[in-house]
């Protein structure tokens, strides 16, 4: 069985310098527009069996909207330190390490690295994903830890 991936950008949070970033809430419009795509991946019948989620608070918000309009239980939402601030290395080691008894995995997390990320597996250029934005990729493997440069095809996307 095919596996997919969800790259999925936390919905628009707060600019506030007066706390760490970690700790950015979302905004009412980033809110908003988490609902809306999530529910678009719902009328759409895309639902992930795993949710890996940056714990920065702006993520694991966005998650849970998700989670919640995809009908999936909150303790689906494992938090990935990881995920905060990494690399495409770093994603992809992570992605690599999932079990293969999940053929549908959704990365919650933050740019630059989930656009490069897209870029380095689809092998060109999507552009940015902007806040609150979903990019479905299909790849051929059966196994997570065969997916690399390339090889994923992107099969569904939305943005707000």
């Amino acid at each position: 069985m095919p596996k997919i991936i969800f790259l999925i950008r936390h919905a628009q949070a707060e600019s506030n310098n007066e706390i760490r970033d970690f700790d950015r809430q979302l905004t009412q419009r980033g809110i908003i527009e988490a609902t809306d795509i999530s529910e678009r991946m719902h009328k759409h019948g895309l639902k992930p069996q795993l949710i890996l989620s940056s714990p920065a608070n702006r993520a694991l918000s966005t998650a849970k909207i998700f989670a919640e309009n995809l009908s999936l239980d909150l303790n689906k939402i494992q938090p990935e330190n990881t995920i905060y601030e990494a690399s495409i290395t770093t994603l992809l080691s992570l992605i690599n390490h999932l079990d293969d008894n999940y053929s549908t995995a959704a990365l919650f997390g933050h740019n630059p690295g989930m656009s490069e990320l897209l870029a380095y597996l689809s092998n060109g250029y999507f552009g940015a994903i902007p806040t609150s934005g979903v990019v479905m990729l299909e790849f051929d493997q059966e196994n997570w830890n065969l997916i690399s440069e390339g090889t994923g095809h992107v099969k569904w996307y939305a943005y707000p």
